[in-house]
């Protein structure tokens, strides 16, 4: 079986990365180099964003935050609250202890209404995302 190319259908680029919305119906973020954290004005940004790209319809979520190394109480309450505003499933790579603690607090403590699962490869979490839909 061929694999379909992925056409980016949308693209808007913030000053803390780059959310596209993809042919396949996944909405992607991809931060700048060397970005580490997001502030809450950041995230309000980048949510109301990804609202707009995703025409106010729920879509496959995917996040690179392998060079994420912090995120704030406040922060995690706000993406726990309002991810499933945009995304009814998210997918996000990482590679560090300190991001898995951050998505496993997510989880426990602000219970999103949509399943979320961490990978190590972009290839894996898409591939996730795109299982049972």
């Amino acid at each position: 079986m061929l694999a379909q190319k992925v056409i980016i259908l949308k693209s808007k680029t913030l000053n803390i990365g780059t959310i596209v919305l993809r042919s396949d119906d996944v909405l992607a973020f991809e931060p700048v180099e060397g970005i580490s954290t997001l502030k809450l004005s950041e995230l309000k940004i980048m949510c109301k964003t990804l609202i707009e790209l995703s025409e106010n319809t729920p879509r496959l979520f995917f996040s690179n935050n392998k060079t994420m190394k912090s995120l704030g109480s406040e922060e995690r309450e706000y993406v726990g609250k309002n991810i499933h505003l945009f995304a009814y499933k998210a997918a996000i790579t990482e590679n560090s202890p300190i991001v898995r603690f951050i998505t496993h607090m997510i989880v426990y403590f602000y219970k999103p209404q949509i399943p979320m699962k961490m990978f190590t490869t972009e290839e894996e979490a898409i591939n996730w995302l795109k299982q049972n839909n």
